[in-house]
């Protein structure tokens, strides 16, 4: 071989060596994504265990439509943060976005929900609500994995105490007992479960403290990358058809038009650190 020869064989095998990482790469988030594998806790009304509710449909209403199959099973919060931080499963509902970012997940540039924060509280221990500085000196409770002490609406509030359960019920049991002042929860959950137990609110008072995006949280993984491109568009679809309105209609839950909005959006991005 001559040393032309042999100088273009090795400008060859260089460029193959610099370009295959590359193309390897390439070929890795070129995923054909035929189904996206989903867990949840169960929250009546919005993942109800026979499939239905407000957030099963809006994922089924994204994905559907691309010939993705959507799969869901159901486990408490920590567990299904742990299969996706694991990348066991695809993406866990519903995760506000510090949340996501502090466990190395991915979530779409819109919402899947808008969340409403509400206090609840007995009317003979707070006669008058005064604002959120209400809570101050307050014993709360809500339930794990929220961390409500770390969210920016309340960081200037001065809880006395505050304790942590994982279900309604102890935390209704502690605000009954008056082991606890206020309940912290999700508006949607405290009316639901308002409602399916019965309760005398002539007893109680409800407030709302904010509201706040919530996302479907991915694993950080290539497929994941295209399932949220793939989100991301469609749910825009749903939004400027008037379809995503007319979803949040039938589950008898407030709509928030704005966060899906391209005014809206640079509040929030994917997550990569």
């Amino acid at each position: 071989m001559g040393v032309g020869s042999m100088l273009k064989f090795c400008l060859c095998v260089l460029v193959a060596l610099l370009v295959s990482p590359v193309s390897r790469a390439m070929a890795d988030t070129n995923i054909s994504v035929k189904k996206i594998q989903i867990i949840t806790p169960h929250w009546e009304g919005q993942t109800n265990l026979d499939g239905s509710g407000l957030l099963f449909e809006i994922v089924q209403q994204v994905y559907n439509p691309m010939g993705i199959k959507v799969s869901h099973g159901f486990a408490p919060w920590k567990q299904c943060k742990d299969m996706v931080n694991l990348q066991n499963l695809d993406a866990m509902l519903c995760v506000f976005s510090k949340d996501a970012q502090r466990e190395n997940q991915l979530i779409p540039r819109y919402p899947l929900y808008v969340e409403q924060t509400a206090v609840v509280f007995k009317r003979a221990s707070i006669p008058y609500w005064q604002g959120i500085h209400t809570l101050d000196l307050k014993r709360a409770v809500w339930r794990e994995g929220v961390d409500y002490h770390a969210q920016k609406p309340l960081r200037s509030v001065l809880f006395s105490q505050w304790h942590e359960v994982d279900t309604q019920e102890k935390a209704w049991h502690l605000l009954n007992t008056d082991q606890a002042e206020v309940y912290l929860d999700a508006l949607m959950d405290l009316a639901q479960y308002i409602k399916q137990n019965s309760i005398d609110m002539g007893l109680y008072q409800k407030q709302i403290l904010w509201k706040q995006e919530s996302y479907i949280a991915f694993s950080n993984s290539d497929t994941s990358r295209q399932l949220i491109q793939i989100f991301d568009g469609q749910i825009q679809k749903l939004f400027r058809s008037g379809k995503l309105e007319k979803i949040y209609q039938k589950w008898n839950h407030p709509f928030f038009p704005e966060y899906w909005q391209d005014q809206n959006t640079d509040k929030t991005k994917i997550l990569t650190k």
